[in-house]
């Protein structure tokens, strides 16, 4: 057997002399196709024994089992077709879907605020990338996947499915869904437009989804529709996908392709000038005559991607009627990879043999219609998704305020005690307290457990004596009570003393009588807050960092209050100090303050300080040991009997006393009287 012997180059490429005048290679990588033997001994001869024992070893190295499924994808296990005298057929890898957590922020909005009770189809788009380094085909769906328009060049045209229910779910006709999009392609093919609009209708996708809006829990399946071949129907693998070199294309032919293919889908080439021809053309181009250019997610370095399996249908359908027995042709597909900035060095060709098809109704009632997505298991089932921890808003919150102050601990306040301020429990009672309906005492108990059960209590409430109970068992139970009281425009922003060394007092130690209703025969206007509208927001911040400055303060709720000598908003001194404390007594984050007055009219600040009054019908210690003894007893009687807490503190007496004293008033009539008598005032 003689054998011609190769060029010097080719020898190179290929390995080394062997002992025999055999050309021996040196890598025989898998991606390799079978080396050419060279025979150079003197006679140009070479025993038949020894070139079949050498291409049978080769043979065998390169035949590696591959799992397929019967859609003509690729299982997990797939490796490189055997090269043998038969034709592989075509197989595709399939494309894994990566949807960004930011889509389903998206989608919740969408439903919540757009779609509610729908479950009409919605149109979105998935894009892919030819310059990665993994062998998967990832499809993305990103954060602007639902916007109708400047879609990325290399997208799917997908339709989602979100259902009311999980229920809706599990009913919906899985399979139908599929046969439905792959019938689109079809028609679409048939009738050109998928020559015209390729992009559109070649690769669709699908998205069936359930999200449960309340804890934020997606269930959702991809799919990428596509045709499943009849037994009768070959679609082969004439050679296996290799790299582009220079023996296929030069430099510069490489160059010229990318730029015309560069950012697009599908893309058919002049055989002989490279260029680029309407997608149309594969009606009159024979297979001999153009490339097929694809751009190729697929990283695997021997299977293209799931882009091209609709493109291939389409030209087998559209491709001329060839004379040959098999009515096949075989045609070069490009697989365009990498990048422009590498000149798409991983690009790879290959030929594929294609037979014509009808796409009749017979030929359609005996494909199968495939392109469910395997979940993470490697199931043929959905997914599931729950973001309760990232996308809840009140988690958000918290995340963002905790950077917030954490960042604080950096430069502005590294004293600060961020953990303290964290872990105090907070109750805020307005207008969105509950409303109780039960009996009294259990409303009452109520109240006093939730007290109970935390750290700091804000009082938002509209009326004075809306004030008194929850004033009372804070005093009793030692809570920090911050007090916000509005006017028209101004506001009270207050803490609330709890005895000990500061003296300091509550919301009613200035008071002389007992709280009563106050909403009594008041007009409409009288009963409500009715503030300017920056005041309610002010008052909310000055409490809340009235709070945070108390915690933060080493002797927390019996921390002395502010001394100042002259204060902002009062340059004359004229909040006169009643405690008598000093400056270098405050917090972290400056004084702490016992109140703070505002005048929206003048944008006059005052920070007033005010004792504990031994009357007090709230936090006096004679009411709160009383309530300590007696519980709802004496609150009972307080609530129901009129000047009850009058006469318990003793401000009933306090009253009398007051009118026993008589006070000399001058009257007019006393200043005539004066004159007459020949007095002269002053």
């Amino acid at each position: 057997m003689k054998i011609e012997r190769g060029a010097e180059k080719r020898k190179r490429a290929m390995g080394k002399i062997g002992p025999n005048g055999l050309h021996l290679p040196l890598d025989l990588s898998l991606s390799s196709p079978l080396p050419v033997c060279v025979c150079l001994n003197s006679a140009g001869f070479l025993p038949l024994s020894v070139i079949a024992a050498y291409v049978l070893n080769q043979l065998t190295s390169l035949n590696v089992n591959t799992k397929r499924d019967s859609s003509g994808s690729l299982g997990s296990e797939s490796r490189m077709p055997s090269h043998s005298q038969s034709e592989d057929p075509l197989r595709y890898l399939p494309f894994t879907s990566q949807i960004d957590l930011n889509f389903w922020h998206k989608l919740s909005t969408k439903k919540l605020n757009e779609l509610k009770l729908s479950e009409e189809p919605v149109k979105f788009r998935a894009e892919y990338d030819i310059n990665h380094n993994i062998p998967r085909a990832i499809a993305s769906i990103g954060y602007n996947a639902l916007r109708e328009e400047n879609y990325p060049q290399l997208s799917l045209r997908g339709v989602l499915f979100n259902k009311n229910s999980i229920e809706s779910f599990k009913r919906c006709d899985k399979n139908n869904l599929v046969k439905e999009a792959v019938i689109k392609m079809v028609e679409a093919i048939i009738s050109g437009e998928a020559l015209r609009h390729p992009s559109e209708h070649l690769c669709p996708i699908i998205l069936l989804s359930f999200a449960d809006l309340k804890k934020f829990d997606y269930v959702y399946w991809c799919a990428f529709p596509a045709l499943g071949l009849p037994p009768q129907v070959k679609f082969t693998q004439v050679d296996p996908l290799r790299l582009i070199n220079d023996d296929d294309f030069n430099e510069d032919k490489m160059n010229r392709i990318a730029g015309i293919s560069e950012g697009k889908m599908f893309v058919l080439l002049d055989r002989i000038t490279l260029e680029e021809l309407p997608l149309e053309e594969v009606r009159r181009k024979c297979s001999t005559h153009v490339y097929v250019v694809f751009a190729d997610p697929s990283g695997d370095a021997n299977f293209p991607g799931w882009p091209l399996r609709g493109l291939i249908l389409t030209i087998a359908y559209h491709m001329p009627e060839i004379a040959n027995s098999e009515h096949t042709g075989v045609y070069t597909v490009i697989s365009l990879r990498g990048s422009r900035i590498h000149n798409y060095n991983k690009s790879r060709i290959f030929r594929v043999r294609l037979q014509k098809v009808s796409l009749d109704s017979e030929f359609m009632s005996l494909s199968k219609f495939v392109g469910w997505e395997e979940n993470q298991q490697g199931e043929n089932k959905p997914r599931r998704l729950n973001l309760s921890s990232s996308m809840d808003p009140k988690m958000l919150a918290e995340s963002a305020v905790d950077l917030n102050l954490k960042l604080m601990r950096w430069r502005l306040a590294p004293d600060i005690n961020l953990e303290c301020v964290s872990k105090t429990k907070c109750l805020l009672l307005g207008s969105v307290t509950p409303e109780y309906k039960k009996e009294t005492s259990e409303a009452i108990k109520q109240l006093e457990d939730l007290i109970e059960d935390h750290d700091a209590i804000f009082l938002l409430l509209d009326t004075r004596e809306a004030r008194w109970l929850p004033t009372l068992f804070g005093a009793a139970k030692k809570k920090i009570v911050i007090n916000a009281a509005l006017g028209f425009d101004t506001f009270l922003v207050m803490r609330h003393g709890v005895g000990g060394s500061n003296e300091l007092g509550c919301y009613f130690c200035n008071d002389v009588v007992a709280p009563t209703n106050s909403t009594r025969d008041r007009s409409l206007d009288q009963q409500c807050t009715v503030s300017r509208p920056g005041i309610s927001q002010m008052a909310a911040g000055f409490a809340t960092e009235l709070m945070v400055s108390l915690l933060s303060h080493p002797k927390r709720n019996d921390a002395p209050a502010e001394s100042p000598v002259e204060q902002i908003g009062d340059p004359e001194g004229c909040a006169t100090d009643l405690v008598g404390t000093a400056l270098n007594n405050s917090s972290v984050l400056g004084p702490v303050p016992h109140q703070i007055r505002y005048f929206l009219s003048r944008y006059h600040f005052m920070t007033p300080n005010s004792t504990a009054f031994y009357m007090c019908t709230a936090c006096s210690p004679k009411v709160v040991s009383e309530y300590m003894s007696s519980g709802f007893d004496f609150i009972f009687k307080a609530l129901t009997e009129e000047n009850f807490l009058e006469k318990f503190t003793g401000l009933a007496d306090m009253h009398a006393i007051t009118k026993d004293i008589d006070i000399i008033a001058l009257g007019d009539s006393d200043n005539e009287s004066s004159m007459s008598n020949g007095s002269l005032l002053g």
